[in-house]
């Protein structure tokens, strides 16, 4: 999964504030030693405060794929176990997180830890963004963070059309993994889930922005 699984971390911990266990202004303490050598943008920048509150920790993990945000909220859940627990009990039975930031990115080929299926990952997108786990000003929360976005903009949006609203959340592991679950919102009809995963080779970014962006002109087409 790489870092699209922080989408689900982020609609995790809103669940818990709709369920009235957890506080979105609830302040979570960090320091450099947090950080190591990993990418961390909003963390970094916000070093000197030496925290942050849920609400901009997960805006953090899923604008900008921070992996101190996204490792800190995962504490504060309970761990990569409890987001598996999430999945299960909104009725996915094939998508596990066993690892936090950076050790979830190096599953070997073939194996099973921190992994998804594409027909799995967008089944949690449509019951997060689209259905009726998280209450209505969650919901609206949640994708409010997908569609600011930061990191997809080379991904499966760049192909499609620029009337859509798009939210979406992308993954890597630098090397030959990439990933982006997105949704889009058309100017008419309904609403559409993509959710692409790809590994293997050794491809660039530019392999992998045309990859991406193509699958996205192709949707949009058939569509049309």
């Amino acid at each position: 999964m790489c870092s699209t699984f922080k989408a689900s971390l982020a609609a995790c911990m809103l669940a818990r504030v709709d369920q009235g266990t957890a506080d979105l202004d609830e302040v979570i303490a960090f320091t450099a030693a947090d950080m190591g050598t990993m990418y961390a943008p909003v963390a970094k920048a916000n070093l000197g405060r030496g925290a942050l509150s849920v609400r901009e920790m997960c805006a953090g993990a899923v604008e900008f794929s921070d992996n101190v945000c996204a490792n800190k909220l995962l504490a504060r859940v309970g761990g990569p176990a409890a987001l598996t627990r999430f999945w299960r009990a909104i009725g996915d039975d094939v998508t596990r997180l066993d690892d936090i930031e950076p050790y979830l990115n190096r599953t070997p080929l073939g194996g099973v830890r921190n992994t998804t299926t594409p027909l799995a990952m967008a089944g949690i997108a449509r019951r997060l963004v689209l259905g009726d786990v998280l209450s209505d000003g969650s919901r609206a929360t949640l994708k409010s963070w997908l569609v600011n976005c930061q990191t997809g903009k080379n991904r499966l949006r760049a192909g499609l059309p620029g009337d859509w609203v798009v939210g979406d959340k992308t993954g890597n592991n630098g090397r030959d993994i990439a990933g982006d679950i997105a949704i889009g919102w058309p100017g008419t009809g309904g609403p559409v889930i993509m959710v692409v995963y790809t590994r293997g080779g050794n491809p660039t970014d530019a392999q992998f922005a045309d990859v991406f962006a193509g699958i996205g002109r192709h949707v949009a087409a058939s569509l049309s």
